[in-house]
């Protein structure tokens, strides 16, 4: 089972938006400042005024033998929004072009390095980061392959992240419902790709990502256990702890599952 087909989508999921409704990738100075602004591509995509836009550059300029523009595809990849236009095109270029996938998932995979190699308490952090890091395994092999490459350095992430989440909601009683929502929104997502990495762990990682387990079972625990928590998020929650508990002791071990 996939975890991340398990999230209840919202009232307006089902509405089709065109380019006209996104607006351009905006990729942030001190990112590009990492591969410089003299590639024609770069130059030409960061003066785009529309989606439309920089589809055609992207489109007439893609050379992704050079290793700048590579680095800058990974950029846009990770700077727009799921479902964007610009995100999508790059999904299926690279996923088409079999040659470029291997490249494309190093290059991805050091990007997301460089995003959770810092040290986070603030939950408004995650809530940036963590979405785009979940949009890499969303039906796109060479995203997969990324978080393959990095499973135990994001499942400590992750682990932080849920931390940051439980804590957050037991400590800061002063939190609006909206607040809340985001919360409970971003420990769903958090529990989905936690979901994800547990499901399709290598052997020679295994060891090192049940490391965590003990941690994520406490925080599965607050949970579960809390009244206010939705429903969806708690059954990730329980498909999560099965999941863990069985690679650890074995495939029939969710007979015994218990908080003890």
């Amino acid at each position: 089972m996939n975890g991340l087909t398990l999230g209840i989508s919202g009232s307006n999921s089902k509405k089709i938006k065109g380019s006209l409704a996104y607006t351009p990738v905006i990729i942030p100075k001190n990112l590009l400042a990492k591969i410089g602004d003299e590639n024609i591509l770069v130059e030409k995509f960061q003066k785009c005024h529309s989606v439309d836009e920089q589809l055609s550059v992207l489109k007439e300029n893609l050379n992704t033998s050079d290793d700048t523009i590579l680095n800058f595809l990974v950029m846009i990849f990770l700077q727009s929004e799921m479902k964007h236009p610009v995100k999508c095109f790059l999904v299926r270029y690279i996923t088409k072009n079999n040659n470029l996938q291997e490249s494309f998932s190093k290059a991805l995979a050091w990007e997301i390095l460089s995003y959770i190699s810092v040290n986070n308490v603030d939950c408004k952090v995650y809530m940036e980061i963590i979405p785009r890091i979940a949009s890499c395994v969303e039906n796109f092999p060479a995203g997969g392959k990324a978080i393959k490459q990095i499973e135990v350095e994001l499942s400590e992430y992750l682990t932080q992240c849920l931390q940051c989440c439980v804590d957050t909601l037991r400590y800061m009683k002063s939190l609006s419902p909206t607040e809340k929502n985001e919360i409970f929104n971003l420990a769903h997502l958090t529990l989905r790709m936690l979901l994800y990495i547990v499901q399709k762990v290598t052997s020679q990682n295994t060891a090192k990502i049940t490391a965590t387990f003990s941690i994520v079972r406490l925080n599965i625990k607050e949970l579960l256990f809390d009244e206010e928590v939705p429903m969806d998020t708690k059954s990730v929650c329980g498909i999560l702890l099965i999941t863990i508990y069985n690679l650890q002791e074995g495939s029939n071990a969710w007979i015994e599952v218990s908080f003890a």
